[in-house]
């Protein structure tokens, strides 16, 4: 259960670096020196959106479960 929830929250960080770097290219995007696509940045960003969520809510039913374990053995 332990891992679970370390392998989301290694998800959740690696989308939210993901997002940061979609970001940041299109912000860019109208650099002459920018090799980015806008269009492609916003299918990265909204992938990293879709993997936060994904990855919130395996975190969310690993706590369920853990929280329910817990009253089970108490």
């Amino acid at each position: 259960m332990i891992k679970t929830v370390t392998q989301s929250l290694t998800g959740l960080m690696q989308a939210e670096k993901k997002a940061a770097e979609a970001s940041s290219k299109i912000v860019t995007i109208n650099d002459p020196e920018s090799d980015a696509s806008l269009s492609q940045s916003i299918i990265d960003l909204k992938t990293a959106e879709t993997e936060v969520k994904a990855n919130a809510i395996v975190l969310r039913t690993s706590s369920d479960m853990l929280g329910e374990l817990i009253d089970e053995l108490a």
